[in-house]
């Protein structure tokens, strides 16, 4: 064995050697609070290419070429280990551990620094370890398809996949649970689509676990190179929450841009496809926003020229045009923009850059070869409705695509003094491209469209760093690739019923802070046909676990929310009163609390400052005929005396923080309430 490379910041080591046939060897990974080592000693690690469907190449016949250690600003350590093979592949692992988290990055690049043509690289997983075997692991993945937390015994095998461009799976975020020994171990994958982890059971009892990219494949010509994603491991000792804690703390970190003032901000959003009076709607209900308290106000689809009168639906006419449509906007957007500013509010748009009308490359406005084609075949939508256009796809694995489109996108922040830009995925269809006349190859267009979409959104955040993008699009949801550029996350365009947005943001809120995550009251039946101040009062509350809206879901002025019965417009006002009081801790420490068997049926949620000074807790019925529930509390100073305001009854009381945490809080709902939420200080 050869010396040992380590990496360690004083809460984590990761150690590995060069073993007697040349291949990179895990001598520890050591998580410094409990000494407890995950490794397989001895195991194979990080070197793993695939080339032509050989997906476990041979870790043998490569030669170490050098190994660096460097000091990063902040306090940072890296690794570097270049390995060469004798065909002139070379591949240079790349390890990074911040002085603050328990966390190690994990990146490759693949370059081919021989004088032939390296063809069919299909695989190259920045992330490749074994860890011993042990009884007991409890393996946990998040679905962003349904928003659904798994947990389940790692026996054998396990798969998880990122899913395809229009059918996501499962968000990059995965927990390895040993609960005998409280240790935990979570991945993180910056990738938004087509990637895979896999945990395989190896003879001697261990698993080996990877990480890549996948429905890929690259020649490499001399010179040539490709970078990984990034991805990063992490330890915890504890419990599941804690995991989280310490994962949404290292992104909070070192991935997610500052976070803004005042945010979550409360929103509306709002959109028109109708023929008349759309601006002097909008500004009537500026004042209506500002009075609700809204911070908030953007415009949905169809602001553009060419956009549709027909007064529902279709966002997809005129699509691609960066103009405001005058005959809805006369006076154009920035006048619009201004007033909402001179209202304290802020301005947002929508955008979906991707997809364009057919129009705009018939009359030349977009080339011909910038559209995503598959197998011959320019990818297209035709929906036989009313003026729905057909749509294509550009393909920002185009250079000449991303320039165009972050060139398109600056101008518009600038011109409009944007705030908010709500950045659209609409997977109409699976828009892989296989041409190669535009910048990259047959094999690997959903890769490089995907870094395309990431350098469009680098360069506007470099020109604008405190513009809030939204993720909105189906399958762009719960991505850690986009999470170092956006600052929300739309979770559903089905925003009701209340149960199913409450399901969305307990679950999601474990792979962002539940700050990003955003839900809408829209005009629905659900809403504008109840008139109990208390039901209304938990249909609104279902939301305030995130970032909260208005907002049309149709493109109908109709449906705007000035219109909507008073009862609900009553109980939206004085429940984002208290909401503005507490929506800071919901970016800090949160605890899924799980009630006493006999309250099985309801939803408890508790956020705690990172000082613990400060806590807010949710409380809803759901299904639970037993309308009395003793929750407790964690998190809080043992001994602290705080100061405890109940929602419901306007009432405070003082309570001891280890009497919350060891005897619990008493909710009673016996009063036909079916919510309560309570705020300590």
């Amino acid at each position: 064995m050869s010396p040992s490379c380590v990496l360690d910041n004083g809460l984590i080591r990761r150690s590995v050697t060069i073993g007697e046939l040349g291949q990179l060897v895990l001598e520890s990974l050591i998580l410094h609070e409990s000494g407890f080592d995950w490794a397989l000693s001895g195991s194979p690690c990080d070197l793993r290419t695939g080339f032509a469907g050989q997906h476990h190449a041979d870790r043998q016949n490569w030669r170490i070429a050098h190994t660096v250690c460097s000091d990063l600003p902040g306090g940072a350590k890296r690794l570097s280990m270049k390995l060469e093979h004798a065909s002139g592949l070379t591949v240079t692992q790349r390890t990074t551990v911040w002085a603050d988290a328990a966390v190690i990055e994990h990146q490759c690049r693949v370059a081919n620094e021989g004088t032939e043509t390296i063809r069919g690289l299909d695989r190259f997983d920045p992330l490749a370890f074994a860890i011993a075997g042990t009884s007991g692991l409890t393996a946990y993945a998040v679905r962003r398809d349904q928003y659904a937390l798994s947990a389940q015994p790692l026996e054998h095998s396990l798969q998880l996949r990122g899913g395809n461009w229009n059918g996501p799976e499962h968000a990059g975020w995965f927990v390895l649970e040993n609960k005998a020994a409280a240790e935990l171990l979570y991945v993180g994958i910056e990738w938004e689509r087509e990637w895979e982890l896999d945990a395989v059971l190896r003879p001697d009892g261990g698993y080996d676990i990877s990480a890549g990219v996948v429905r890929y494949s690259r020649d490499l010509a001399p010179g040539e190179a490709v970078e990984s994603p990034r991805m990063f491991v992490g330890l915890a000792h504890g419990e599941l929450d804690d995991a989280v804690q310490q994962m949404l703390a290292y992104l909070a970190a070192h991935v997610f841009p500052p976070q803004l003032p005042g945010f979550p901000w409360v929103s509306y959003d709002i959109w028109s496809t109708d023929k008349d009076d759309v601006e002097a709607t909008l500004l009537q209900e500026l004042d209506f926003a500002a009075d609700m308290g809204v911070e908030l106000f953007y415009i949905d689809a169809s602001w553009y020229a060419g956009s549709s009168v027909r007064g529902e639906g279709s966002w997809g006419l005129g699509l691609g045009h960066y103009e405001e449509d005058r005959r809805k906007f006369p006076r154009g957007l920035r006048f619009l923009s201004e007033r909402v500013h001179a209202k304290g509010m802020k301005f947002g748009l929508w955008v979906d850059p991707i997809v364009i009308d057919e129009q705009w490359v018939r009359n030349g406005l977009y080339p011909e070869h910038w559209l995503i084609r598959h197998e011959g075949v320019n990818r297209s939508l035709t929906i036989k409705d009313g003026d729905w256009p057909t749509v294509y796809h550009l393909c920002t694995g185009c250079p000449e695509v991303v320039d165009y489109l972050s060139d398109k996108l600056i101008g518009l922040i600038g011109k409009y003094k944007l705030d908010w830009m709500k950045w659209d995925d609409s997977a109409l269809n699976n828009p892989y491209c296989s041409r190669t006349d535009h910048g990259h190859q047959a094999g690997d267009g959903n890769f490089s469209a995907l870094l395309g979409k990431y350098e469009i959104c680098a360069r506007l955040m470099a020109a604008f760093p405190d513009l809030a993008i939204e993720m909105c699009g189906y399958p762009a949801r719960l991505d850690y690739g986009m999470a170092r550029y956006a600052r929300s996350n739309w979770l559903s365009d089905a925003t009701g019923s209340a149960t199913h947005v409450l399901n969305n943001l307990q679950v999601t809120s474990r792979v962002f802070p539940a700050s990003y995550n955003t839900s809408f009251l829209i005009h629905d039946k659900e809403i504008v046909e109840e008139s109990d101040p208390h039901k209304l009062d938990t249909l609104v509350r279902c939301r305030l676990m995130g970032l909260i809206g208005l907002a049309t879901l149709h493109g109908k002025l109709a449906e705007r929310a000035s219109l909507w019965p008073s009862p609900i417009l009553e109980a939206f006002r004085r429940n984002i009163a208290s909401y503005k009081s507490y929506r800071h801790l919901l970016s800090q420490l949160a605890y899924h609390v799980a009630p006493p068997p006999e309250n099985e049926d309801w939803h408890v949620h508790l956020f705690v400052s990172h000082d613990r000074h400060e806590a807010v807790l949710f409380c809803f019925l759901g299904d639970s005929p037993q309308t009395r529930c003793q929750v407790k509390w964690k998190g809080l100073l043992p001994g602290k005396r705080y100061k405890l305001r109940c929602l419901n009854t306007g009432e405070m009381t003082f309570v001891d923080g280890s009497a919350l945490m060891e005897q619990g809080l008493t909710v009673d709902l016996a009063d036909g309430r079916t919510s309560n939420i309570y705020v300590l200080a």
